[in-house]
């Protein structure tokens, strides 16, 4: 299933399991750029919900209510993508998956995103993953908890869960790691300015 975004000069189409990243003009969003050695401060998967294409985040930085509860709150959430995009401040980015997902994979992923649904944010995590060395000492000594998700370990865990991106930790992925890694893994093709 394909999902469309319009700008003024052009239109996007989202399919399923493509990945947004977002790079954050906020404090908060500087901070996790400058600690994880990259422009991407927040990332999202594409998924479905009701028949229609939308992004499914772990965010405390959302001004969009959620679509599967009905109102704003912090953890995981599915919004509306572009009323994500036109309120989010800075730029946003797609990443297109190589492939589209089969049939087995969309359902491997819906399971996956709807057992995360409404779990709380998870603010240590995304601090324990911010530097690669200290993601990679933390991710050995904690090992995975998805109790509570933050936005990399939920992208992370869902693309693990149709088989595309193998990590035996979604808990030790930052945002800018995981975007150069699905882009050296050639996972995704070249990335998309939206914003």
């Amino acid at each position: 299933m394909l999902g469309a975004y319009r700008t003024s000069r052009c239109s996007y189409f989202f399919a399923e399991g493509d990945v947004l990243a977002f790079g954050g003009k906020g404090f908060v969003s500087e901070i996790i750029k400058i600690f994880t050695l990259g422009e991407v401060s927040h990332v999202g998967l594409v998924t479905r919900f009701d028949d229609r294409i939308v992004l499914a985040e772990s965010t405390t930085l959302c001004n969009v209510p959620c679509l599967h509860c009905g109102k704003k709150h912090e953890g995981v959430q599915l919004t509306d993508i572009q009323a994500r995009i036109d309120a989010y401040d800075g730029k946003v980015w797609l990443y297109p998956l190589k492939n589209f997902l089969n049939p087995a994979q969309r359902r491997f992923l819906h399971e996956f995103l709807n057992k995360q649904l409404e779990k709380p944010y998870d603010s240590t995590g995304a601090v324990e993953s911010a530097g690669n060395l200290a993601a990679e000492v933390q991710g050995e000594i904690n090992g995975e908890n998805l109790d509570k998700v933050f936005c990399s370990e939920l992208t992370a865990g869902g693309l693990r869960s149709v088989g595309l991106f193998i990590t035996e930790n979604a808990s030790k992925w930052n945002p800018s790691r995981l975007i150069r890694h699905l882009r050296l893994q050639g996972l995704v093709n070249r990335r998309v300015r939206l914003k």
